[in-house]
């Protein structure tokens, strides 16, 4: 078993800690304990509360997170072929977009120089409309 904590592990240990904070006023200023089931209420709403938060950062954060993490070791495993399936507009979305576009752009270089090795300089390159510093640098590599 893995001695790394997870980042679902933090959210959890978070929310407990977040959840402790909230109830602890609560039972440390009611000095009569005659009410225990206001006390009750609000233990049991401040749960519901913590464990919705704790979801909701789960769901937004945490998952996309992880898909994210899962890609970026695919590609250094060498599956430059695998893509982050993550479709929102957000932050996220926009660095799973990037990362998408890399390992692409990585798989096409990857590709053309297998072939050059091979001796066949008349493969074409089709890195599409993206240029970049290793496009140029590639294509310059065989031209020479």
């Amino acid at each position: 078993m893995s001695q790394r904590i997870t980042l679902y592990q933090r959210i959890v240990a978070l929310g407990l800690v977040f959840f402790l904070l909230l109830i602890t006023p609560i039972l440390l200023f009611n000095p009569s304990h005659e009410d225990y089931s206001i006390i009750l209420i609000w233990i049991l709403l401040l749960l519901a509360f913590s464990v919705t938060i704790m979801l909701l950062v789960m769901k937004y954060i945490a998952k996309p997170i992880s898909l994210i993490s899962e890609s970026l070791i695919e590609a250094k495993n060498g599956n430059l072929i695998h893509h982050i399936k993550y479709n929102r507009s957000d932050e996220l979305g926009q660095i799973a977009t990037y990362i998408n576009e890399i390992t692409e752009d990585f798989g096409i270089a990857t590709e053309f120089v297998k072939e050059i090795d091979k001796g066949n300089l008349q493969v074409d390159f089709n890195a599409g409309n993206r240029k970049n510093s290793l496009v140029d640098a590639l294509e310059n590599m065989r031209s020479r």
